[in-house]
């Protein structure tokens, strides 16, 4: 009996969580398949093809290789998924359940709401139809070269939701938000399509503006949901949704630990490695590694700052990394660029211990611990999502970690 197969295809997937999630589902054998423009029609007359979805920037490209578009993908102009069933190719798009499932569950409600859209590709098409079919009273698309662009954008600063629909900020070039959500006084809520990194610059600044700010992961799920009973003609509970959701965030999300020198976080790390299964990471050990240097002979032979630059480095290429723990240097804190970083895929916590408690071995009798403390104290609450303290046992800090994790993890 010829095999069955199951995939995504697109140009560039090393950053996809398909496969995780549609094995969470129940479908095993979900494979990823990158091809160029040209392969698009010899790929889809494969031999075996049972289902697929389809992502930027192809969901346009397929349709015209189908033999039938549900009434959704025909009213969208844009397919994500393909079932092949009879000899024949059947377009369909989930990404609109997708994103009315998102937005339902953030509690952003487009009824009687303006809505404005940035980018005009096939998510976009989706989501446009989206706004509609949840009541929105206007929808306003952005693009580089419409009637509405980037340059006159904040004509519509009186919008009541923005969506980015656009790869800005997308792994692996997360810096950069598509617009200053702060501008529009009147928003409430922030939807961005991305989905890695977890919380992007756009998200970032919703948040800061106290807005409602959700990423693209619980629509990448719940589409994927739709495409699988699709796929093997069956119903799924929207429960399901959850569970996997919560899955999928917990292992794609990484625990950032900063803290002072001295405080525990290299120990508590490592057992959280434990704990967790997951890979750590300290800062200070991958500088070393780069530098062939022990963190004083760096300082010694650069100096002070140079040390810094090298740990920036460290700290932005740890931080694209998804589902790892990461242990950082007492001082990583002091610069902004590296506590924007470390929040972009991790839950972060300060790791706090009485400064009588922390040791002194080894360092210069002019550094006065309590003072150190006092000065990094605002830039720890700047860093943190949560305060562990580490006045007991190094078992007993991590587990006070862990759970905190598993409980809010969940995106």
């Amino acid at each position: 009996m010829e095999k069955e197969i199951f995939g995504l295809i697109g140009r560039k997937l090393g950053h996809s969580d398909s496969a995780i999630i549609h094995d969470t589902f129940g479908l095993k054998d979900y494979r990823l398949f990158e091809i160029e423009p040209d392969e698009i029609e010899s790929f889809l007359n494969t031999p075996g093809l049972k289902g697929l979805n389809v992502t930027i920037p192809y969901k346009m490209d397929v349709i015209p290789f189908m033999d039938e578009l549900t009434d959704e993908a025909k009213a969208v102009g844009s397919v994500n998924t393909i079932v092949f069933r009879n000899g024949r190719k059947i377009g369909h798009n989930t990404d609109v359940f997708g994103l009315m499932y998102m937005a339902k569950r953030a509690g952003i409600d487009f009824s009687n709401k303006k809505a404005v859209v940035f980018g005009n590709g096939g998510a976009s098409r989706a989501v446009v139809y989206a706004a509609k079919k949840m009541g929105a009273r206007e929808i306003v698309v952005i693009s580089r070269t419409g009637k509405n662009n980037y340059e006159n954008l904040y004509l519509h600063e009186d919008a009541d939701i923005l969506i980015n629909a656009t790869p800005v900020g997308m792994y692996p070039n997360p810096e950069g938000a598509i617009v200053d959500p702060a501008r529009f006084q009147k928003a409430v809520g922030c939807m961005d399509l991305v989905y890695n990194p977890r919380l992007t610059d756009f998200l970032r600044l919703s948040k800061q503006a106290g807005k409602i700010a959700v990423n693209g992961l619980g629509m990448l799920v719940a589409q994927a949901k739709e495409a699988e009973e699709w796929f093997l003609d069956r119903e799924i509970s929207d429960s399901e949704i959850e569970r996997v959701l919560t899955h999928v965030a917990r292992a794609r999300t990484s625990i950032a630990l900063v803290g002072m020198p001295g405080a525990g976080k290299s120990a508590i790390g490592k057992r959280l490695g434990e704990l967790s299964g997951l890979p750590v990471y300290d800062a200070d050990t991958e500088v070393e590694k780069e530098a062939g240097m022990t963190i004083p002979e760096i300082m010694e032979k650069e100096g002070v700052p140079a040390f810094r630059e090298r740990e920036a480095a460290v700290i932005k290429s740890l931080s694209l990394l998804r589902g790892a723990v990461i242990v950082t240097g007492g001082g990583a804190v002091l610069r902004e660029d590296n506590r924007l970083n470390l929040k972009r895929n991790a839950r972060v916590y300060q790791i706090a211990r009485d400064v009588a408690l922390l040791p002194k071995e080894g360092r210069p009798l002019s550094v006065d611990l309590t003072q150190m403390e006092k000065e990094r104290a605002p830039y720890y609450a700047l860093s943190r999502d949560v305060m562990i303290q580490n006045n007991t046992t190094i078992e007993e800090a991590a587990e006070k970690i862990w759970r905190d994790f598993c409980e809010n993890t969940r995106d």
